[in-house]
């Protein structure tokens, strides 16, 4: 995959990182910084990639050591390297999208972050060593918030979190300290976020984007059921509408109402404010059940089994370069592997569907924490950790399922980080018990 995995995203990005386009904030001023920095405007894209692969590698080891599944160093770092290998991690590592980057950098300052402050038993105990230590996760944990527009709202919610869990629960009374640090990177998101926008003077998203969620939810009523609109709404909602827009909110199981809205853009920023309004009018009308049927069709590519029978998105399993006018090509090292990991990977693509999904992957976390005795084991010992992190987890599947529009499966690289080391341990212990149980067998029962 050298020098990486390269969409239309990741081309827009490298445009402004070489400054063959103007900057702007659509996938965050921070990435495309980060992107020109350490690329060194976008000359070496091989040193960006070779950074979010070691990330992910730590963030994967970071959940299975800090979790304590396994009793060895040994079968942590061999767990960690066989879980690399499998397209949840590996290819996705090696993209050059924002997410490659938020998903290490927030699992390594949430858990470094909750570790250290669990640690702190009594106010003489947080020496100055401690600080720096929590000094350094929260500044990973808000550089990796800074990379995604919905970053910070993510901290302050889970901020809040604990700081209710550390009043009413014994166990949690350690990390009101934690949400004090998670609620400062908060602030720290928004502050430089609008620092680094007029400072570089880049362009700045479209309001309408940040109520999109919404609007769809009311453009698919305006294609299906326009008749069950109020009159103002309706009136608003044409003026916002173009034929092609109204075609992609109808399909809303396919990709055209996702990536390519379609909208009046003037009008829609012109009446962003109003949306949420418009929404909340709409939900305590007749027309809420047609409107909720649209969110529930494109919620199903990601929400569990006992919500959508099966999921409407596919996985980005990519491994390829898209076609591209900057001259980004695999090269010599590239091509003389490309081929076998390019089969690999559509065989992958043809499964990937249903073995990736999001909901299916967030059933399995409570499943195996319920039914499993070996996971109920871990969790006993080390449940604070456990719950603050499937917390966050938890959150971030919220925010996206209310606020973004396109379901892709990348969103929910932190789910995975969970489940499947949790799956892997389930596996490795059933395959335990099943060895102990012959070498107890005996003669007689031969």
């Amino acid at each position: 995959m050298f020098p990486g995995v390269f969409t239309p995203d990741s081309f827009f990005t490298i445009k402004q990182a070489r400054s063959q386009i103007p900057l702007d904030d659509f996938h965050t001023i921070t990435y495309t910084l980060v992107v020109k920095m350490l690329t060194l405007n976008g000359t070496y894209l091989w040193i960006l990639t070779a950074l979010q692969i070691a990330l992910n590698i730590i963030a994967l080891w970071f959940v299975i050591r800090s979790l304590k599944l396994f009793k060895s160093r040994s079968q942590e770092l061999t767990t960690t390297s066989v879980l690399f290998c499998l397209p949840f991690f590996g290819p996705f590592s090696a993209t050059f999208w924002k997410d490659s980057l938020y998903n290490p950098l927030v699992v390594i300052g949430l858990i470094g972050i909750l570790k250290n402050c669990l640690r702190t038993n009594a106010v003489n105990t947080f020496d100055r060593k401690k600080k720096i230590v929590i000094f350094f996760y929260s500044s990973l944990l808000t550089l990796g918030s800074l990379l995604r527009h919905e970053g910070f709202v993510i901290l302050a919610s889970f901020a809040i979190l604990l700081f209710v869990l550390s009043m009413i629960l014994k166990q949690f009374r350690n990390l009101r300290l934690a949400s004090c640090s998670f609620f400062a990177c908060s602030l720290s998101c928004i502050l430089l976020s609008t620092l680094m926008i007029n400072v570089t003077d880049a362009k700045k998203v479209p309001s309408y984007q940040r109520t999109v969620s919404f609007l769809l939810d009311l453009q698919y009523v305006n294609a299906t059921r326009p008749d069950l609109l109020e009159s103002k709404t309706k009136s608003i909602l044409d003026q916002i509408s173009t034929d092609k827009s109204l075609s992609g909110a109808a399909n809303c199981s396919g990709p055209f109402g996702f990536w390519d809205f379609g909208f009046n853009e003037q009008q829609a920023n012109l009446r962003s404010s109003e949306i949420p309004l418009l929404w909340l009018k709409t939900a305590r009308s007749d027309a809420r059940e047609t409107m909720f049927e649209g969110r529930f069709c494109r919620l199903k590519s990601i929400m569990p089994p006992i919500f959508s029978n099966t999921p409407t998105q596919g996985y980005w399993p990519t491994t390829g370069i898209g076609f591209n006018e900057l001259g980004i090509d695999h090269g010599t090292i590239g091509n003389t592997f490309y081929p076998a990991g390019y089969s690999w990977s559509y065989l992958w693509r043809n499964n990937g569907n249903f073995v990736a999904w999001p909901g299916l992957h967030l059933g399995l976390i409570f499943l195996l924490i319920i039914f499993n005795s070996r996971v109920r084991e871990v969790y006993r010992r080390n449940h604070v950790i456990f719950i603050g992190v499937i917390s966050f987890v938890l959150l971030r599947f919220l925010a996206l399922s209310i606020t973004v529009a396109s379901q892709e499966y990348r969103y929910y690289y932190l789910v995975y980080l969970v489940s499947m080391p949790l799956l892997t341990l389930a596996i490795y212990d059933s395959l335990n018990s099943k060895k102990a149980k012959l070498r107890n067998v005996g003669p007689k029962d031969v």
